[in-house]
Order: structure tokens, then sequence, then C-alpha cells
């Protein structure tokens, strides 16, 4: 498994993270939201569920971009996701 990105390409946060990420050459999967249905369930799913979220949901924040890493840990730090970059 690699890593998958969930997010908007109308998300100025998004679109840093995926130029940063083709810049890096990372192989990812990125799932728009705003574009499938079913992208926004997966998503939802992961947003109501971890507790990652807890303080994004507090701030009234939607929490992308959110990562999915190869180990299958659920990360909103581009940091973490780094580690896993060439």
């Amino acid at each position: 498994m690699g890593i998958t990105m969930y997010g908007m390409r109308i998300c100025p946060d998004c679109a840093d993270a995926l130029a940063e990420l083709n810049r890096r050459g990372t192989e990812y999967v990125y799932k728009d939201f705003s574009e499938d249905t079913a992208n926004l369930k997966e998503f939802l799913k992961y947003r109501d569920t971890s507790g990652i979220f807890e303080q994004v949901k507090e701030e009234g924040r939607i929490g992308i971009p959110c990562f999915v890493l190869p180990d299958g840990t659920l990360t909103l730090s581009e940091e973490d996701v780094y580690r896993f970059c060439p």
C-alpha cells in the first residue's frame, strides 16, 4: 500500500502538498472528494472515527490534506508523509 491523500484541489494547503509530493517524485493516490462522493464517504469515515480530527473539528476546520501512510497510519502531518518519500 502506498500513500493516499484526501483533499480538494481548491484547497491551498492541498495544492501545496500535491506540489511537494510531485516535486519529490512520490507515488501516491489522490482522492479529491469534491469530485467523487465515494471519496467523500471514505474521508468522512476517517474523520468521524479517528481521534486525530478532534482538534480540527473543534476549530471548525475540515482536516485536509489528510494522508494514509503505507503502514495504514492516518496523519494530517506532511512531515510524516515525507518519511516515505524518495
